[in-house]
């Protein structure tokens, strides 16, 4: 069985996994990242930004780390290792209202990294949630649907 998306050969679906691929490596610090074969990530780094209307919670952000962690480990990573990546995801992204950080590896400033906003997340020990909009509590998605008609009807009004 072949994984359709992961063979794709669209721009948009290559740019991401490029995208995430290079910003993990300098996440955790792979030796090898700065070459022509693995560039360094020169993309935004706030990862709030990417994942605020997400309204993801603690569980969600646990059995997503989880499975990058089993991931790790099943692609050959040293146990130690896989634990010190576990690590970094909780600390950097797994806690609500966490104050500015720059990404290890990628000389950006510092951007709100916080992915796990709802209610039910840690609060970071140092916590900024003035930083953050709605002073750290996440807006919970909502239905944006409308007919191609009533869109057009607005525009033209």
């Amino acid at each position: 069985m072949e994984c359709e998306f992961c063979t794709r050969t669209d721009e948009k679906i290559s740019h991401l996994l490029n995208h995430i691929y290079e910003y993990f490596g300098s996440l955790i610090g792979c030796s090898k990242q700065g070459d022509d074969i693995f560039p360094v990530y020169q993309g935004r780094t706030s990862t709030f930004e990417f994942h605020k209307f997400m309204d993801l919670d603690k569980f969600q952000m646990d059995f997503f780390i989880s499975l990058v962690a089993s991931s790790a480990s099943s692609l050959g990573f040293d146990p130690a290792d896989v634990a010190i990546y576990k690590n970094t995801l909780d600390n950097q992204f797994n806690t609500r209202c966490a104050p500015a950080t720059a990404v290890p590896g990628i000389i950006e400033a510092p951007e709100l990294q916080s992915i796990c906003i709802a209610e039910n997340c840690q609060l970071n020990p140092n916590a900024d949630c003035a930083a953050y909009p709605g002073n750290g509590v996440a807006v919970a998605p909502k239905n944006a649907t409308a007919t191609a008609r009533a869109i057009c009807l607005r525009l033209h009004q």
